[in-house]
């Protein structure tokens, strides 16, 4: 997948593979990059918005974190009185999550097995399959995969929608995929 426009270069190649452990793969492309959305929403959870993930950071005050710390889903804080939340998701901070992946590494991804929530299915970096697989079994998203990626992602958990009116946002390149 390629996440941003053409013009954008020094945007690189992602490879994602899931056919590994007797995964039978998938019957559609929207099955699969719907299944790839869930997988990078659930690292990405992990990463920027779990507030139990982030219990030990400067942000969270010292008694929600003992709170926290002693019931894992904690909502309220009975020293302060404060509510304990993960912080919302929006849109464009998940798709640029996506668009910054071109930088990782294998140890820089972290965890590629599972998030707190979903073992993962798709699995990055098996470069050997992918030269030896099949063009049928290959799905190509040549630009905009971020879009492509959020559009199945709402799509698949519409709760995430912020519906803000000034996030401009075109799934167009997301149909062309569903009904392949």
């Amino acid at each position: 997948m390629t996440a941003g426009f053409a013009e954008e270069a020094a945007t690189s190649v992602l490879i994602y593979q899931c056919g590994f452990f007797g995964n039978p793969g998938y019957t559609t492309y929207k099955e699969a990059i719907t299944d790839l959305a869930l997988d990078l929403y659930n690292k990405y959870y992990d990463l920027r918005l779990s507030v139990y993930k982030f219990r030990y950071s400067s942000r969270i005050k010292d008694c929600c974190r003992k709170e926290l710390i002693a019931a894992k889903k904690a909502c309220f804080c009975n020293t302060c009185n404060q509510e304990i939340v993960d912080e919302p998701f929006v849109e464009d901070e998940f798709m640029d999550y996506i668009r910054k992946l071109h930088n990782t590494t294998c140890d820089t991804y972290g965890e590629a097995e599972s998030t707190s929530r979903r073992d993962m299915t798709w699995w990055p970096w098996w470069t050997n399959d992918f030269i030896g697989a099949s063009k049928d079994e290959i799905i190509h998203i040549p630009e905009n995969a971020e879009q492509v990626l959020c559009a199945a992602l709402l799509e698949a958990k519409p709760e995430l929608a912020t519906n803000d009116p000034d996030w401009d946002f075109s799934d167009t390149d997301w149909n062309g995929f569903k009904i392949k």
